[in-house]
């Protein structure tokens, strides 16, 4: 049997409260906040020091990640070197790939992050994240086909069609991308086809990533590089897959009602919610 008191209308928040969605506070049927967001929870309560130091270790797994790729291409046997622009090119290729490949983790709350950044936080980097990772990689034949004009050749359906057809759908998926996600109400898309379409087009972009790096083999060559480049690309399409797939099927065994919605405070309102069929 589970409990049905309500949470009254004039529960306070604490000042350091963040909703977890923009314009929503989501209150349980016994009257507590969402685990992550408690009022009362250890999250709520950690040291400011503690919180400082898991936020800036944060921080830094992100930077580390985002910049492996510029190790690994330095790891092992080097390739001879080519001019400053050329590098400069492959550079922000790299390190674009790899933020596109986090923008799978920003945006999958998990509980041992996100409560010390807050989730309004989350999604504004996300957003700024991704802006900054289209643009490095579109950055990246730019710079090279100015450097290099025969690096035009990868475009060339004449050269190679699968070759050229491919790196045309992730330029326009690339566009695509930002542009849906800035504009996704002047397209008139509502916000579950946004989602499915947004999700897709960033799986086609690391999957054909993955498999341009893979051919141009210039600092993905050797076994080693190859498993982790692949390592790296599978790990993002899990956690889309457990996003999008695995958790709506266990959350759909566990479904919660709304029994009520009210107004908070300007802008805000309050879902009170309680379980539906289950404890």
């Amino acid at each position: 049997m589970h409990s049905t008191r309500r949470a009254s209308s004039s529960q306070k928040l604490p000042d350091t409260y963040f909703p977890p969605v923009a314009g929503f506070i989501v209150i349980l049927n016994d009257g507590l906040l969402l685990k992550n967001i408690h009022p009362g929870s250890k999250e709520q309560s950690l040291p400011s020091l503690h919180v400082f130091a898991r936020i800036v270790f944060w921080i830094a797994v992100y930077l580390v990640i985002a910049l492996s790729p510029l190790a690994l291409a330095i790891f092992g046997d080097r390739p001879p070197a080519r001019s400053f622009w050329i590098e400069l090119g492959v550079g922000l290729g790299l390190v674009g790939y790899a933020m596109l490949g986090l923008q799978f983790a920003t945006t999958s709350r998990f509980r041992w992050v996100t409560p010390y950044f807050g989730t309004d936080a989350e999604v504004g980097f996300h957003r700024v994240a991704g802006i900054l990772a289209v643009a490095l990689v579109l950055a990246h034949p730019a710079v090279l086909f100015l450097a290099e004009p025969k690096f035009l050749d990868y475009l060339n359906p004449w050269s190679n069609l699968p070759r050229a057809a491919a790196l045309t759908v992730v330029l326009f998926s690339l566009v695509l991308l930002v542009a849906l996600s800035l504009w996704r109400l002047s397209f008139r898309l509502n916000y579950e086809w946004w989602r499915l379409i947004h999700g897709l087009l960033a799986v086609i972009v690391i999957l054909i990533g993955l498999a341009h790096a893979l051919q141009v083999e210039h600092y993905v060559a050797g076994r080693g590089k190859r498993v982790a480049w692949v390592g790296g690309a599978i790990i993002p399409l899990g956690l889309w897959v457990a996003a999008r797939a695995i958790k709506p099927m266990r959350s759909g065994k566990r479904p919660w009602r709304v029994v009520a919605v009210r107004p908070d405070c300007p802008d805000v309102y309050r879902l009170i919610l309680e379980p539906d069929g289950h404890a």
